[in-house]
Formats: structure tokens, C-alpha cells, sequence
């Protein structure tokens, strides 16, 4: 039997024959030291803390797009409610589903429920998909996510199991479209903006002076007083109140809106709203541009 010799050098095709040595060096290397180490981590978080502004503000910025992109749905959704239902627009009914009986018509209204984190006696409100499903105006829309701004979480709620949750609905009506309650055996108009020169818009054809794309249908509700379907706005010059108002949820400088046209856009905020000046039953500031603005666009005349 011929001897087996054992080969001990490096095989041909590795990394150590074709540079011989080269693996001493590595083990002789020191690695880093604390100082580089040191450095190392400091331009790290120097490069993250400039990033992470531009992320925050990337991620608010596809957050407003969405937004407006979900109006836009639900304006298409409630003018084919308007064709399909002889030039009628959909009920939008300010009413408590806990105290309205169940013959009630106002349970025609667009959506229904309460969505304040105040509970106004309906706790679970804010997250409640069913008081969305039920909406008159679901079937065109056919998305729950389409109800709610993905900006707007639930905060400092009555019931804290809701906490960090999405709001099921961040969006309410102008309370010029169809903005009725049966009450007793009558359809009331609680705004009373007839008072002051406003008619109630109830057919797609009567949205006029202004025309529909000056008049808005459906507002990203600011979250201190979004409550049921109905934006509460009351049109008197003299007493100028704030009652509902819009929300701040993509920077304090703006809010999305959708309008009669099916347009939608993102109102900049250089009054009250911007300055965190509105206060419920409050006169707002005097020359106050952002109360203006929803008086100018508010109905037809």
C-alpha cells in the first residue's frame, strides 16, 4: 500500500494562497477603538435627527393626500345617491341614536352615530364601523376606511380602551345639504340660517349662488367638536359664533374639505383655527378670516 500523503499548504483557489499573509494581518488588526466607536455613533445620530423631520413630514403629507382622497370618494358616492334618488340629496340628520326611536326617518341619514371622545352617552362611539355601515349612504361607498382621516386617533376618550385607536369617522356635513331633523311629526331646520339669507340645499339642482364648486359638502371635523353627521354652522354676521369647526390633524395650518363639484382641497388656516382660538359658543376673533371663509362657502342664497 502507497503511503497517503496529507497536502498542508492552501489550496489554490482560496483567498489565503493568493495573498499569503493576508490573514496574519487580519488577526494582528486592533478592530476600533473606543474613540472611533465613539464617533461612529455620534454622526449616526446626527444624521438620523436631520432625517427624521423629513420622514415625519413625508408621512403627514401622504396622510392629507389620503385624506382628500377619501372626500373625494365620498362626494362621488353622495351625487350618485342624488341621481339614483331623482335629484334628492342624501338626509343628513343631526340626532342621538341612543334617545331616537327606531321608526325614527332621521335613521335615513348619510351615517349615523356619535364619534366624540366626550361619550355624549355612547362611550364606544368613536370606533363603532356599525353606525357607518348603517348610513343610508354605505352601500355607494362601500369602505369603511373611507370614513375616517388615517391622521386622526383617538385621544383622552371616556372609555380608555379606545385610546390610540382610529377614529371610525373624522368627517361631518354642511349643515346646508339637507340638513334636517324630524322632530314631532316636522322636518326642522336647526341652523336657522334662512335668518340670515341661506337656503336649505335638499335637491343637487338648487346648489347655486355660489355655484358647487364653492360649496362645501363634507369637512374634516376638528376632533374637539366632531360629534354626529352634522356640521353645526351658524351664519350670523353680527354674532359670528363658533359652534363646529375644522380639524388640524396635518399640520396646524390646514384642513381638507370636499365640495358640491366633487372637487376636494386643503383649506390653509390663518385665523382662529391655525391659532387654537376657537371656543365653543364663542365669538371668534374680530375680521376673523378662517370663520369667514365658512360663511362665504357655506350655502346658496
Amino acid at each position: 500500500m502507497k503511503p497517503v500523503h496529507v497536502y498542508r499548504g492552501h489550496l489554490p483557489w482560496t483567498a489565503a494562497a493568493r495573498n499569503p499573509g493576508r490573514g496574519a494581518s487580519l488577526a494582528a488588526s486592533p478592530g476600533f477603538t473606543l474613540i472611533e466607536l465613539l464617533v461612529a455613533i455620534a454622526i449616526i445620530a446626527i444624521l438620523m435627527a436631520l432625517l427624521l423631520p423629513a420622514l415625519s413630514q413625508g408621512k403627514k403629507k401622504a396622510q392629507s393626500i389620503q385624506c382628500s382622497s377619501q372626500l373625494r370618494q365620498l362626494g362621488l358616492a353622495w351625487a350618485m345617491y342624488s341621481e339614483d334618488n331623482s335629484d334628492r340629496l342624501v338626509l343628513n340628520a343631526a340626532f342621538n341614536p341612543t334617545t331616537e326611536p327606531p321608526t325614527s326617518p332621521n335613521w335615513s341619514a348619510w351615517v349615523t352615530g356619535i364619534v366624540s371622545e366626550r361619550g355624549n352617552g355612547y362611550p364606544t362611539g368613536p370606533t363603532n364601523q356599525t353606525d357607518v355601515m348603517r348610513g343610508t349612504l354605505y352601500p355607494y361607498v362601500g369602505n369603511v376606511r373611507a370614513y375616517g382621516c388615517p391622521a386622526d386617533v383617538v385621544r383622552g376618550s371616556c372609555y380608555p380602551a379606545l385610546n390610540s385607536l382610529n377614529r371610525v369617522r373624522s368627517y361631518s356635513m354642511n349643515c346646508q345639504m339637507d340638513g334636517l331633523e324630524y322632530v314631532n311629526g316636522a322636518w326642522v331646520d336647526f341652523s336657522e340660517n334662512s335668518r340670515w339669507g341661506f337656503n336649505m340645499n335638499t335637491k343637487l339642482s338648487s346648489i347655486n349662488n355660489p355655484g358647487p364648486s364653492d360649496q362645501y359638502v363634507f369637512v374634516e371635523e376638528s376632533s374637539e367638536t366632531i360629534d354626529d353627521c352634522y356640521l353645526q354652522f351658524q351664519a350670523n354676521p353680527n354674532s359670528r359664533l363658533w359652534l363646529n369647526w375644522g380639524g388640524t390633524r396635518h399640520g396646524k395650518t390646514s384642513g381638507n374639505n370636499s365640495f358640491a363639484d366633487g372637487h376636494a382641497e386643503s383649506w390653509k388656516w390663518n385665523g382662529d383655527i391655525k391659532n387654537n382660538n376657537c371656543h365653543l359658543n364663542q365669538p371668534s376673533s374680530p375680521h376673523d378670516p378662517d370663520w369667514a371663509r365658512y360663511y362665504d362657502d357655506l350655502g346658496s342664497r
